[in-house]
C-alpha cells in the first residue's frame, strides 16, 4: 500500500469542548489480538467527598472476538482502521477490509446498504498569495489537506469521485440515490485550509449529476466557513434544516436564524431569530438543537436564552418580545408558516444548547422530553449572573434532570441531588442520552477517590429514583491522561450494548463483559438491527 500522512482536517467540532459524535446507526470493527491493557475491577465500593457510589458489575477481563464471548447483539459494523474501511459482524467477528486507501476519514451506508459512500484526505502543499494595506506575501504552505467525496458499491468496489473539494457529507433520508455535501474552499480561519464555503449539494447517483440548492455567502463575500450550522434532514428527505448567519442593514452580524430549504423547490423559510444560548470561545455561534417532527412537518427546537448581550437595541427589543431570559423554550416550528407552538411553559434552566452537557432528548414518538431545568428556583427569578446561571448551580439550587410530558405539561424530577449533577456538569463528553417509553439513559463521568469513572445511568421514569448503573469503567485503565473520552458511541438500548472507540482501540461492553474489536481506529458507524435499537 502506498503510505501517505493522513491530515486531520478543523471541522465545525473544533470549537465545540472535546464533542462526542453519536453514531447510533455507523461503526468500525475488525478481528485483533489484545495488546495487554490492564484488566478492569469494578467490583469494589468507592466513596467520594458527597457521599457513597456503588459500582456495579465486574468487568475483569478485556477479551476479543476470537475468545469467543457470549454476545447479544446482531447487525453489522463499518470502521475505518489505519485509513482503511472494514466490516464486521456487531460482536466484531468474520472482519474483513473492503476499501484499502490509506487516507479514508469515514465511511457511511446509504439507506438499505445499497451504496457506501467514503471520504479521504488528500494532502497538499501549495503557494499561496496573500495581499494586506502593505505588501504582497506568497507562502508555501503545508496545510490541512482537502477532503474528497467517494461513492462505491455496497462491497466496497466501482469506486467513484463525486466531488475533490467537501466539508462534510452524508446520504440523504428515504433516498439511497443521493448523497449532500458541503463544498470546501482554500481560505484562512483558525489556519490555513480547506474550510466549508456554505453551499449545499446534492448529487444524483442516477443522473450523475450534482446541484446546487443552498448558497449562504453574500454577493461579493470571501469565503468564510460556519455559516451552514447543523445542517439537519427532515425524515422524508424533503427539507434541510440549518442555522445561517443574520446580517443588519449594514451587514453587521446580527447572530444566526433557524432556516429550512427545500431541496426538490430550492424555496427559502426563515423561521425564527435565535438570541444568544451561550458560549464563549472563538469559532462558530453556539446554536439550539435540531429535531424534526415524525411527519417532516415542523422543527423541534429547544434553547435557553439570555438577552440584552447583543449589543443591538433593535435585535434586544425584537427577542424581548419572544423570549424570556434564563427560561427554557420548547418549541415547534411548522416550516409552512404557520403558528409556532410552544411544547412546555417557560422556566428557569441552565445552557441549553447543540453544547449541553445533558443533551435535549426526545422519545420516539417526540411526545417526550429530558433535560436540566431548575426545579426548585421560582419561576419569576431574573437573571442576573449567567456564567454561574449556565453552570448548573444557582442561588444554592442545582439544576435537576426533569421528564416532560409535551402534551399535557406534566413533570417528573428524575433526579437532582448534588452528586449526580456534580457528574453530570462536570464532564463535557456526555453525548449520549437516549428517551424511551420505560427508561431514559445517559453517558456521564463520576469522581471517586480522586479518580474518573465512566458510566452509563438508566433511569426509571419516576420521581427521584437511583439509576440503575449499566456501565461504569475505571478511566484511567483504558482512556490516557490526554484523551477527552470515549468517542464513535453506539448505544443498543434493548440488549444492552454499548460500543465506543478510545485510544485508537474499538470496544463493545455487554452485562459483564468488556470486548475489544478491533485497533488503529478513527472512526466507527453501527448498523444494529433496527428492531432491536431502542
Amino acid at each position: 500500500m502506498n503510505r501517505q500522512i493522513t491530515y486531520v482536517l478543523i471541522v465545525v467540532v473544533v470549537a465545540i469542548a472535546s464533542g462526542l459524535v453519536i453514531f447510533m446507526f455507523q461503526a468500525d470493527v475488525e478481528e485483533h489480538a489484545s495488546v495487554g491493557l490492564s484488566p478492569v475491577d469494578c467490583n469494589t465500593n468507592d466513596t467520594n467527598t458527597n457521599g457513597s457510589v456503588e459500582p456495579v458489575g465486574t468487568l475483569t477481563e478485556i477479551n476479543t472476538p476470537e475468545d469467543n464471548v457470549a454476545l447479544d447483539v446482531s447487525g453489522s459494523i463499518l470502521y475505518v482502521k489505519d485509513g482503511d474501511i472494514w466490516k464486521s459482524d456487531a460482536n466484531g467477528k468474520n472482519s474483513f477490509n473492503i476499501v484499502d486507501r490509506d487516507t479514508v476519514v469515514d465511511a457511511h451506508y446509504s439507506e438499505k446498504n445499497v451504496y457506501l459512500g467514503y471520504s479521504q484526505y488528500i494532502p497538499s502543499i501549495e503557494t499561496v498569495t496573500y495581499e494586506d494595506e502593505e505588501e504582497t506575501i506568497n507562502l508555501t504552505s503545508e496545510h490541512d489537506a482537502r477532503k474528497e467525496l467517494y461513492i462505491a458499491d455496497a462491497v466496497g468496489v466501482n469506486s467513484r469521485l463525486i466531488a475533490d473539494s467537501i466539508e462534510r457529507w452524508g446520504w440523504v433520508p428515504n433516498a439511497s440515490n443521493l448523497i449532500w455535501y458541503e463544498s470546501a474552499a482554500l481560505q484562512r480561519v483558525f489556519n490555513l485550509g480547506y474550510y466549508g464555503e456554505n453551499k449545499i449539494w446534492i448529487y444524483d447517483l442516477e443522473t450523475e449529476t450534482a446541484q446546487l440548492i443552498r448558497d449562504e455567502n453574500k454577493a461579493g463575500d470571501a469565503y468564510y466557513a460556519w455559516r451552514i450550522l447543523v445542517p439537519t434532514w427532515s425524515p422524508d428527505g424533503n427539507w434541510l434544516a440549518y442555522y445561517g448567519y443574520r446580517r443588519g442593514g449594514d451587514d453587521s452580524y446580527l447572530g444566526v436564524s433557524l432556516r429550512a430549504v427545500n431541496r426538490i423547490t430550492k424555496e427559502v423559510k426563515d423561521l425564527l431569530p435565535i438570541p444568544w444560548v451561550g458560549g464563549d470561545r472563538g469559532g462558530y455561534p453556539p446554536v439550539p438543537p435540531i429535531h424534526w417532527s415524525n411527519d417532516s412537518s415542523s422543527v423541534i427546537t429547544a434553547f435557553t436564552p439570555i438577552l440584552g448581550v447583543s449589543g443591538n437595541d433593535e435585535l434586544d427589543a425584537e427577542y424581548d418580545k419572544l423570549f424570556t431570559s434564563g427560561y427554557h423554550t420548547v418549541l415547534n416550528i411548522p416550516v409552512d408558516g404557520s403558528a409556532i407552538t410552544r411544547l412546555i411553559n417557560d422556566a428557569p434552566a441552565p445552557v441549553l444548547s447543540i453544547e449541553s452537557r445533558v443533551p435535549f432528548a426526545l422519545d420516539e414518538n417526540q411526545s417526550h422530553a429530558v433535560f436540566r431545568s431548575y426545579a426548585h428556583v421560582s419561576s419569576d427569578v431574573f437573571v442576573n449572573d449567567p456564567w454561574q446561571w449556565f453552570g448548573g448551580e444557582y442561588g444554592g439550587s442545582y439544576a435537576a434532570l426533569v421528564y416532560y410530558d409535551l402534551e399535557n405539561g406534566n413533570e417528573i424530577v428524575l433526579n437532582d441531588d448534588e452528586i449526580n449533577n456534580e457528574a453530570l456538569t462536570h464532564w463535557h463528553d456526555n453525548r449520549l442520552a437516549t428517551l424511551t417509553d420505560t427508561h431514559y439513559s445517559i453517558l456521564m463521568v463520576e469522581t471517586a477517590n480522586d479518580q474518573k469513572y465512566i458510566r452509563l445511568d438508566k433511569y426509571t421514569l419516576e420521581d427521584n429514583n437511583t439509576p440503575e448503573v449499566v456501565f461504569r469503567l475505571l478511566k484511567p485503565d483504558i482512556v490516557d491522561a490526554n484523551s477527552e473520552g470515549l468517542q464513535n458511541i453506539g448505544w443498543q438500548d434493548s440488549f444492552g450494548a454499548l460500543y465506543f472507540t478510545v485510544g485508537n482501540n474499538l470496544y463493545l461492553s455487554q452485562y459483564d463483559k468488556l470486548v475489544k474489536l478491533a485497533e488503529g481506529v478513527t472512526f466507527a458507524g453501527y448498523y444494529l438491527d433496527k428492531s432491536l435499537i431502542e
